[in-house]
């Protein structure tokens, strides 16, 4: 039958504010027809007052606030424990230069500054080519000694926007007047110590970074002493340490970062070896450089190009094994003299040839093997 009843409809609803949003006493009505009209009894007023006092006996849960996604960022740099090939080249020849890059590929290039200078016309396009073939060039200052070097290499990175300096070439090592006697080394080791912390200071702001020679085969502990004295934290100021590996190579190394140690350094410093090669004249006989054993910084005096490049790969590895190997450079872009043309066996390191004065191609098998170092 038609008629009116009321309905005690007490109705929570949680909408999407997270709220109580109606609290309600409902009147439904049944018309003639059977159809319900439904009525709310209370004001916006009470309905409000309702919910109010809910909220506070009934607090609703609050939601976890959706996190806000982070800012994209850029891509992290990809980096790469492999060492960089480098190629040791002769600046004075900018066609030996290019015939060497040509023919490895390296990602480095030695330039010597005995050969270079602010003012020298070839030192802008000898740079320029190395930085077109997309390599760097490690500026070798072997003249260190005199007072004026810091400014003189600050000015060098600052025209032509050098990353690398390398300090000193053999300083401490047994031949050419060098270091021949204990008290020589300990005053050669004195002086160097101030002068590297002298270029690294003048270097400031430029991020051009200081390799210094850590490898003192004659002496022990003697210059190791005396850097010490010198500049006890002789570590700060060196970024890469540099070895001349061609003699075998691990216990020389080891030997280095075990002084390297003693000096208050840590023993994963990056390690440059700034030369490595085998003397070949495609298996002419030359000069030993120990006459006993009748070899050449431990290898035989008479190797094939294809013998000396299978002895490439492995010696890099074994070199790699024994240190935090940053860079590898292979020495020299080409050969100093002709083929036969001499038995001096520092001649013939080259990884082109030279023909009629001039450079000539890559050493066949050899220079491949040095290329692939770098691959």
């Amino acid at each position: 039958m038609p008629g009116t009843r009321l309905l005690k409809n007490a109705g929570l609803y949680q909408g999407t504010h997270n709220r109580y949003d109606a609290v309600t006493l409902q009147i439904v009505t049944t018309t003639s027809t059977g159809e319900q009209l439904v009525h709310n009894s209370l004001t916006d007023t009470d309905a409000a007052a309702i919910r109010d006092g809910l909220l506070k006996t009934h607090p609703l849960p609050q939601p976890t606030p959706t996190p806000t996604p982070p800012a994209p960022q850029p891509p992290a740099p990809v980096t790469s424990s492999k060492p960089s090939l480098g190629l040791v080249a002769a600046p004075d020849w900018l066609a030996a230069l290019n015939a060497g890059i040509a023919a490895i590929r390296p990602r480095l290039v030695r330039l010597d500054s005995a050969r270079m200078s602010l003012t020298s016309s070839l030192t802008s396009p000898t740079i320029a080519a190395v930085k077109a073939a997309r390599a760097d060039p490690v500026l070798l200052w072997s003249d260190w000694t005199p007072a004026s070097t810091p400014s003189m290499i600050r000015a060098c990175a600052d025209k032509f926007r050098l990353r690398y300096v390398e300090v000193g070439n053999e300083d401490f090592y047994d031949y050419a007047g060098k270091s021949t006697s204990s008290s020589q080394a300990r005053s050669t080791a004195t002086a160097y110590a101030l002068q590297i912390k002298a270029i690294h200071s003048a270097l400031a702001g430029t991020g051009c970074q200081v390799l210094a020679q850590a490898d003192w085969p004659s002496w022990g502990g003697v210059e190791v002493d005396a850097i010490k004295a010198a500049v006890p934290n002789f570590p700060d100021y060196v970024d890469g340490i540099t070895i001349h590996p061609y003699v075998d190579d691990v216990a020389r190394i080891q030997t280095m970062l075990l002084r390297w140690v003693a000096l208050g350094g840590r023993r994963d410093k990056p390690v440059w070896a700034t030369e490595w090669g085998i003397a070949t004249d495609d298996g002419r006989s030359l000069t030993p450089k120990e006459p006993k054993a009748g070899t050449i910084y431990g290898r035989p005096n008479n190797l094939t190009y294809e013998q000396a490049a299978v002895l490439v790969r492995p010696t890099y590895e074994r070199i790699k094994a024994a240190c935090n190997l940053a860079a590898f450079f292979a020495y020299q872009d080409r050969d100093q003299r002709a083929s036969g043309a001499s038995v001096d066996p520092e001649h013939y390191f080259g990884v082109n040839q030279l023909t009629a004065g001039k450079p000539g191609p890559p050493k066949p098998f050899y220079a491949d093997a040095i290329k692939a170092l770098g691959a």
